[in-house]
C-alpha cells in the first residue's frame, strides 16, 4: 500500500466517524472546515504559513483558500477552493493539487473564485445543523456570521442551528488512531536525534542561543521542524517557565533544562530533560529537589491509566512535591497549613500536562475541567516541575522540569520518550 494509499484510507475514516457523530445531533447536518489563512507580515510578505488543525485532521494537505464540507447523509463532501492562476503559479508554484485531495477525501472538486459563494449554495440544501469554525476570515466563520444575523424566519432552507464544530472533532481528535500514534512516535524519534546532536554542546561557556540554534538545526536537518521554539534554560532562567534562549552561558555546577519537540506529519512531540553542567557539583539544595521531581515525575507516570481523573493526578503531583519540598526544607512549616495556602503553587505553577497531538497544546480540557477523564488513545504529557525564583545564597534561583509524551493504553499507558535519557 503506497503512503499516499494509507492516508486516504485515514482521512475517510475520519470523515466517517464525524458523519455518525452529527447523525447523532440531527441527521440532516453538515460541518465545515477551512483551510489556515497566510498571515501577511508586511506588504507582500507573508509569516511562514500554518495549516488550521481540524481542517488538517479531515483532509491531510497544506492546501491554502479552500473549504470542506462535510454532510451527515450519503451526500458527497464538497472540497471548494479557486482555481490557480498563472501568476500565482509564476510566483509560488502549484502547490498540492486539489484533484488529489479531492481524491483522498472521496470529495467533489468544486472550483470558484469566491468559495463563499459556494459555501451559501451548498448549505442551503436540506440542512438544518450547520458544525462551523470559529476563526474570523475562514469561509466557514463569516458563513455562520451572515446566518446568525439573518433572522430564523427568513433563512428558509438555510441551517437554523448552529454549533461550533468543536462540539464534534474534539472528541474525535483526543483519541488517536494507529496512523496518529506512528506519527507521534516519529516525531519523538526526530526530537532524539535533534538531542543526540547536540549533547557535546552542553558544557561550561557555550550560550543558551548557540544550543538552542545546533537544536533547531539538528531537527529540520531530518526533513522536520521544531514543534514549538526550544526553551534552553541555564541556572536562573530556568525559573522562568517559557524562558526564551539568551546570551548567558552555561556554567560549571548550574542545571540546563531543554524543553523541546519536533513534528512529523503535523503531530507534536514535546519533551523536556534536565542537565549537570560540567564537573562541578550543583548546590545540595538543587540536587535534591532533582531527586525529587524525578522521583515524582516516574509516580505520576506509573500512575496514567484509563479513567483516571486528570484533577486527581493533579492534586497527587502538588501533593508528592509539597511533602518532598518540606522534607529537603524548601518549604517550611506545618503540612496542613501549607496545604491549605495551597503553598506548593509557588514551586509548581502550571498543570502536570496537557493533552499531545496536531497542536502542542492539543484539543481537550484537562487543564480547565476539573472531571475530564483519560481515555484510550490519548497521548498526554507529564511534566511537573520545580521552580524557585528568589533565590538566597544558601539556594540560589533555580526551576528544572521533567517532560515524556504518554499514551494511555486501554489497560495502562505506553511511555513514547522513554528513550530518551533522563540525568
Amino acid at each position: 500500500m503506497t503512503n499516499e494509499s494509507v492516508i486516504s484510507k485515514e482521512v475517510r475514516a475520519r470523515i466517517r466517524r464525524v458523519q455518525r457523530a452529527m447523525r447523532k445531533h440531527h441527521k440532516n447536518s453538515a460541518l465545515i472546515v477551512s483551510s489556515g489563512i497566510p498571515k501577511q507580515r508586511s506588504r507582500d510578505l507573508v509569516y511562514s504559513f500554518s495549516q488550521e488543525e481540524n481542517f488538517f485532521y479531515l483532509t491531510c494537505s497544506q492546501i491554502t483558500d479552500s473549504s470542506l464540507i462535510v454532510f451527515s447523509d450519503e451526500r458527497k463532501s464538497l472540497l471548494i477552493t479557486p482555481e490557480i492562476s498563472k501568476e500565482k503559479i509564476l510566483w509560488d508554484g502549484k502547490g498540492e493539487a486539489p484533484e488529489r485531495i479531492a481524491r483522498r477525501t472521496g470529495a467533489r472538486l468544486v472550483f470558484s473564485q469566491s468559495t463563499l459563494s459556494e459555501v451559501r449554495k451548498a448549505l442551503h440544501s436540506q440542512v438544518d445543523w450547520l458544525f462551523y469554525p470559529n476563526e474570523m476570515g475562514q469561509d466557514g466563520y463569516s458563513m455562520a456570521r451572515e446566518l446568525l444575523a439573518t433572522p430564523s424566519h427568513h433563512r428558509k432552507s438555510a441551517p437554523i442551528v448552529l454549533a461550533h464544530l468543536d462540539t464534534i472533532l474534539e472528541p474525535l481528535r483526543l483519541q488517536k488512531s494507529a496512523f496518529e500514534i506512528s506519527r507521534t512516535k516519529s516525531a519523538v524519534q526526530t526530537a532524539w536525534e535533534g538531542l543526540k546532536a547536540v549533547r557535546s554542546l552542553i558544557k561550561p561557556g557555550a550560550s543558551e542561543e548557540s544550543i538552542a540554534l545546533s537544536l533547531r538545526h539538528a531537527i529540520e536537518r531530518q526533513n522536520s521542524a521544531e514543534s514549538f521554539p526550544s526553551i534552553v534554560a541555564s541556572g536562573p532562567n530556568a525559573a522562568v517557565l517559557h524562558h526564551s534562549p539568551s546570551s548567558r552561558t552555561l556554567r560549571d555546577g548550574e542545571y540546563l533544562t531543554i524543553d523541546f519537540g519536533a513534528i512529523a506529519d503535523g503531530y507534536a512531540s514535546d519533551v523536556t530533560r534536565v542537565f549537570s553542567i560540567g564537573d562541578k557539583l550543583p548546590p545540595t539544595p538543587h540536587r535534591e529537589a532533582l531527586q525529587l521531581l524525578t522521583e515524582t515525575q516516574q509516580q505520576m507516570v506509573s500512575r496514567i491509566r484509563p479513567g483516571r481523573v486528570w484533577k486527581d493526578l493533579q492534586d497527587e503531583t502538588e501533593e508528592l512535591l509539597l511533602k518532598g519540598l518540606l522534607d529537603i526544607g524548601l518549604l517550611k512549616g506545618s503540612l496542613p497549613k501549607l496545604r491549605k495556602a495551597r503553598a506548593i503553587r509557588k514551586f509548581f505553577p502550571h498543570s502536570l500536562g496537557h493533552s499531545l497531538g496536531l497542536a502542542v497544546h492539543d484539543v481537550g480540557a484537562l487543564r480547565s475541567t476539573g472531571d475530564a477523564k483519560l481515555l484510550p488513545g490519548m497521548i498526554v504529557t507529564v511534566e511537573p516541575g520545580i521552580y524557585l525564583q528568589q533565590g538566597t545564597k544558601k539556594v540560589p534561583a533555580f526551576g528544572m522540569r521533567i517532560e515524556d509524551d504518554i499514551l494511555v493504553t486501554k489497560k495502562g499507558a505506553t511511555n513514547l520518550t522513554r528513550m530518551i535519557p533522563k540525568e
